[in-house]
């Protein structure tokens, strides 16, 4: 909750006297299309096969099923706790936005706003109807809420991180910008959904060269991590809990403890359409693979894990559809549970431009909060650019690029 509680007989006073602080009533429909992250200027490219509708009045009136099945919709997924639907055409439309729901069967009258997203780097960007941002210190919402009283909604101060809903969906961004340029904020964007890719290692023990590199597995002779080395050290302490942030976890035989006891707790997924406890969804496998590389039991079943008796806290960021913010709050859940996450996935342009992935990373970071002292690791497989991994490595992070066996990386 907010530290300062509105007083509302005195905003109410201040409406009265037409006070505005930053001027954000000013024409939003002539802003350019950008937003600010990391402090730097984000351009964006409006793609009109990318299209959000805002349904926060009628989520029950729209059948995203019925949706999918249309010839022009290539994928249609709610999101934001059902007021959102984000869509993907198969292409992109010269219609107007009315003509075009009402192609697609969706009356203007079910929505409350709608709205063509964005292309960023040639990947697809939806801007949800929501706005997020941190103060800056020395500041509070009180300095901020009555210029926004007709233009958005406050929703809640989660990890520091205040959420507020806009009123109209085609003007969260210019609005987030306005809020930021104002220097109130430490800083201020528009929630977005954005895709997510997974870097994928091959969990097959025949092929787990990283290891132990041998003439027999078709590697350069110990291009490996020294794993038999460290084993004669340790194998992992059962008092270490790693949370694998990626598409799930669940129990495996292989993820038991010497007396067949499953070492996988009960999780997060990070979509609130979605609750659950950080088990993978059809067809997802990729946690599963990235658990065992950590954690497997060195016993006469599949692979060997990394530190084999690490117990393993799921968080699920692949099932449903969560908004960067809600991904953000999943990252800062998990650090407040497990001493090392373990990120094997990223967006196509990197994090760096997400403020709240990077305040989250930063608040999750050892002594923050009073985390543990460990590093906090974070992979990229040979094809991701090693610069757009979130931090390098420091005492804080330990930043990993995957290699092959014959020494090569990207």
């Amino acid at each position: 909750m907010l530290e300062n509680k509105l007083n509302w007989k005195t905003i109410l006073t201040l409406l009265g006297s037409g006070l505005l602080l930053f001027g954000l009533h000013s024409n939003i429909s002539a802003q350019e299309e950008y937003y600010w992250g990391n402090g730097k200027r984000i351009n964006l490219k409006v793609d009109s096969s990318v299209v959000v509708l805002d349904i926060r009045d009628n989520k029950d009136g729209v059948d995203v099923t019925a949706l999918k099945r249309h010839t022009k919709i290539k994928k249609a997924n709610k999101a934001m706790q059902g007021e959102i639907i984000a869509i993907k055409l198969d292409a992109k439309h010269t219609e107007n936005m009315s003509i075009l729901l009402s192609e697609v069967g969706i009356g203007q009258a079910k929505v409350s706003g709608s709205r063509f997203g964005y292309s960023l780097e040639g990947s697809p960007l939806w801007p949800v109807n929501r706005i997020v941002l941190k103060m800056r210190l020395g500041y509070n919402y009180e300095d901020i809420a009555i210029d926004l009283r007709s233009q958005c909604q406050y929703v809640e101060e989660k990890y520091g991180v205040i959420n507020l809903r806009v009123g109209d969906i085609r003007n969260v961004t210019a609005l987030a910008n306005q809020i930021y340029e104002s220097g109130r904020v430490e800083w201020c964007q528009p929630d977005f959904i954005a895709e997510m890719k997974k870097y994928v290692d091959d969990p097959l023990y025949d092929e787990q060269y990283h290891l132990n590199n041998t003439t027999s597995n078709l590697g350069r002779l110990n291009i490996d991590i020294n794993a038999p080395e460290a084993w004669n050290e340790t194998t992992g302490s059962a008092t270490i809990t790693v949370a694998v942030i990626d598409d799930g976890v669940e129990n495996h035989e292989d993820l038991n403890d010497g007396y067949g006891v499953t070492r996988v707790l009960s999780g997060y997924n990070a979509d609130p359409l979605e609750p659950g406890s950080g088990a993978p969804g059809v067809g997802h496998e990729h946690g599963e693979a990235c658990a065992g590389i950590i954690a497997a039991t060195h016993n006469t079943i599949g692979v060997r894990g990394v530190t084999s008796n690490v117990k393993i806290l799921p968080v699920n960021i692949f099932i449903g559809t969560p908004s960067v913010n809600e991904t953000a709050n999943a990252i800062r859940w998990a650090a407040d549970r497990a001493d090392v996450l373990s990120n094997s996935w990223g967006y196509p342009w990197g994090f760096t431009w997400h403020d709240a992935i990077e305040d989250a990373m930063d608040d999750s970071k050892p002594g923050a909060r009073d985390h543990a002292q460990v590093p906090k690791p974070w992979r990229t497989n040979p094809n991701f650019r090693l610069h757009k991994l979130p931090y390098e490595t420091t005492e804080e992070y330990l930043a990993m690029q995957a290699g092959e066996n014959t020494d090569e990386t990207d």
